[in-house]
C-alpha cells in the first residue's frame, strides 16, 4: 500500500490540497504536517482524484483531521468513486465540507463500454442528477447508465 502524499499551494482563493495514495494509518498526521504552514487559511480545497485506498484506520484518521479543521471552509474536489462511497457509507467522512465535484462511473447496456465521468456537483443536487441521463457511450452512441443505481451516486446530499 503506498503511503499518503500531500502536496500543498497556496493563493488569494485558498490553499489547494492535493492528496495521491492511501489514506491509512499514518495519514492524519501527514496531512497535519503538511498544513502547519497554512494555519491562518480560511479555505482549504482537498483534490481527492488520486486517493487510492480508504481503509478503516484511515477514515477514522480522517474524519479527526476534518474535525481539527472547524471554523474553516472545506471543500473536496474530483472525488473518484472510491471516496463517494466512503462519504455514503460514513458521513462523518464529509462532515461540513462541500463537495465540489466527482467521478461517477457508467457503463453501456448496449456494447459494453466503460468510461469514468466528470460530474459538478450543483447547488440543486437535482440538477446534477439529471446529468446522469445525458451521457451517450463514445463506442455505439446508446445513453450510458450509472455502475451504481443512481439513487446512490448523490445520497451524500440526500439532507440537502
Amino acid at each position: 500500500m503506498k503511503n499518503l502524499d500531500v502536496a500543498v499551494s497556496a493563493d488569494n482563493s485558498g490553499v489547494k490540497i492535493v492528496l495521491r495514495g492511501s489514506l491509512i494509518e499514518g495519514s492524519g498526521e501527514t496531512m497535519r504536517k503538511a498544513l502547519a504552514k497554512h494555519d491562518g487559511a480560511k479555505t482549504l480545497m482537498f483534490d481527492l482524484q488520486e486517493v487510492t485506498i480508504i481503509n478503516s484506520v484511515g477514515i477514522g484518521e480522517w474524519v479527526e483531521f476534518t474535525h481539527s479543521l472547524k471554523g474553516k471552509e472545506l471543500v473536496f474536489s474530483r472525488c473518484p468513486p472510491n471516496v463517494v462511497d466512503t462519504i455514503n457509507l460514513v458521513p462523518a467522512f464529509l462532515g461540513d465540507a462541500k463537495i465540489a465535484d466527482i467521478f461517477t462511473d457508467f457503463h453501456c447496456p448496449e456494447c459494453s463500454y466503460e468510461s469514468r465521468e466528470h460530474i459538478i456537483v450543483a447547488d440543486d443536487i437535482s440538477e446534477s442528477a439529471e446529468l446522469l441521463k445525458t451521457f451517450v457511450c463514445k463506442r455505439c452512441h446508446s445513453n450510458m447508465e450509472t455502475v451504481e443505481p443512481e439513487e446512490d451516486v448523490f445520497s451524500f446530499a440526500a439532507g440537502n
